[in-house]
Parts: structure tokens; sequence; C-alpha cells
């Protein structure tokens, strides 16, 4: 069995929900957040616009992103149980 697939079948033991809290919401969700407003305030501010808003990004960010790691780490979940299960019967 690939390499990948035995650190799959150790974060398997852990359960979905601490592989969404973990890998989806702060590993995609909250990181992505954060690069965003720091880009996002970046680009604004070299327009010579108003950049007090960057908390305000920066707090609509890490609401708004982490939603979407959660259907990420979900999707990832469900796709690395299917390649685990095929490679099992491979």
């Amino acid at each position: 069995m690939d390499s990948k697939f035995e650190k799959w079948a150790k974060i398997k033991e852990k359960g979905k929900a601490d592989y969404i809290i973990k890998y989806g919401v702060l590993g995609w969700g909250v990181t992505t957040a954060i690069l965003f407003s720091i880009v996002f305030s970046t680009i604004v501010s070299r327009m010579n616009k108003e950049t007090s808003f960057l908390l305000t990004l920066l707090g609509l960010s890490l609401l708004v992103f982490p939603l979407g790691g959660i259907a990420w780490g979900y999707f990832m979940w469900n796709y690395m149980g299917k390649a685990y299960q095929k490679s099992k019967a491979d």
C-alpha cells in the first residue's frame, strides 16, 4: 500500500469531524482567509484607497472561508476514502 494511504488510514481513525476541522476549517479556511485579506488589502492600498477596512475584511474572510473549508474538508474526506478503498481492492 502507498505511504499516502498509510497516512490516510491513521487520519481516518480520528474521524470525519476531526479531519474537516483540522484540514478544512483550519488548514484551508483560516489560512486562505488570512492570505486573501493580506493580498486584497495590499492591492487596495496600492490603488490609494481607504485601507481601514482590513480588520472588517479579515473578520468577514474568517467567517466565509472556513465555511468553504467545511465543504472542502467534506469533499476531500469522501475523495480520499474512495481512493483508499480502491487501493485496498487493487
